[in-house]
């Protein structure tokens, strides 16, 4: 697991957790989350995530398998880093260990970013976020 040095910053607590499709996981991860933070969840289409960057305080996105042979899909994530970026949210994205090297060339992996692998932790994932909202 690679760590990112975050600011320390105020975000407000809560949380936009995006996936592409329903997953069992997902849900679990979802509900866990919820015992200690406003946790809504969304499936589908990344390319509304820029817009909603500016109304949370984190955005995790659980990424399919297939994330780094999708072209518009790796430009739809790098859009939500930028703004996330800009309107300073923090952005978690999970997926697995060797998506994470496929992607680093293609995505600003920086900064507010923090990438938790695959299989999830979910004590670690929950450490994670309190990081993120430290």
């Amino acid at each position: 697991v690679v760590t990112v040095s975050v600011p320390n910053r105020k975000r407000p607590r809560n949380i936009l957790l995006f996936s592409y499709t329903s997953s069992v996981i997902v849900k679990g991860i979802e509900r866990k989350l919820a015992e200690d933070y406003a946790v809504s969840s969304t499936v589908g289409d990344a390319s509304a995530l820029s817009a909603k960057a500016s109304l949370t305080g984190l955005i995790i996105i659980y990424l399919p398998q297939n994330i780094g042979e999708d072209v518009l899909g790796i430009q739809e994530i790098k859009a939500v880093l930028e703004s996330a970026e800009q309107n300073d949210t923090g952005v978690i994205l999970i997926g697995e260990a060797e998506l994470k090297e496929k992607l680093g060339s293609k995505l600003p992996l920086e900064g507010g970013c923090r990438w938790v692998s695959r299989p999830v932790d979910i004590a670690y994932l929950g450490k994670v976020v309190k990081e993120m909202f430290a």
